[in-house]
């Protein structure tokens, strides 16, 4: 059982780089507009193609992504101060992958609606998440061999990726 209150977690928060440009009043605001739950080990938080409902700030834990609803193939793992489901849900489509904790994990379970409309009141940091996703997205892609994935550039290219 995790022991966090609401102020370390906007500790936390605040020290995460798309969180800190926004003053503790704020994030505090979007943790009581939120859930925070505990995840034992396995939990599925959401398959590929679901809706994208929610994204996920991990405050202590580990959620592993992977290119199926099967969960064999894993993609990446992201650890305690990252966050999952905002690329779909800034794109506004279903989620691109599956995902399921690998251990107990306390997750902040961010609605869509409230995770867009905090982004909206600073532009510049809605551009800097967007980048971080960018990034994120090329270090992953950059990752795939051609040896083991030989089209992959055909494929980015196909979805308007351009990574060569």
């Amino acid at each position: 059982m995790f022991l966090f209150d609401h102020d370390e977690i906007v500790d936390r928060l605040s020290k995460y780089p798309i969180f800190n440009k926004f003053s503790i009043e704020i994030l505090r605001n979007l943790i009581a507009n939120s859930e925070i739950i505990e995840s034992p080990a396995s939990t599925i938080l959401f398959h590929i193609h679901q809706p994208s409902d929610y994204v996920y700030y991990i405050i202590d834990g580990y959620v592993e992504l992977f290119s199926s609803s099967t969960f064999v193939k894993k993609i990446t793992s992201v650890r305690s101060g990252g966050m999952v489901g905002e690329t779909s849900v800034l794109a506004g489509e279903s989620h691109a992958f599956s995902a399921k904790t690998n251990k107990l994990s306390q997750l902040i379970k961010i609605d869509k609606n409230v995770f867009l409309e905090f982004f909206e009141k600073d532009p510049q940091v809605l551009m800097q998440l967007t980048q971080n996703v960018a990034s994120r997205l090329r270090r992953m892609v950059m990752g795939f061999t051609t040896d083991r994935y030989p089209f992959k550039n055909i494929v980015l290219y196909k979805y308007g990726i351009t990574i060569w």
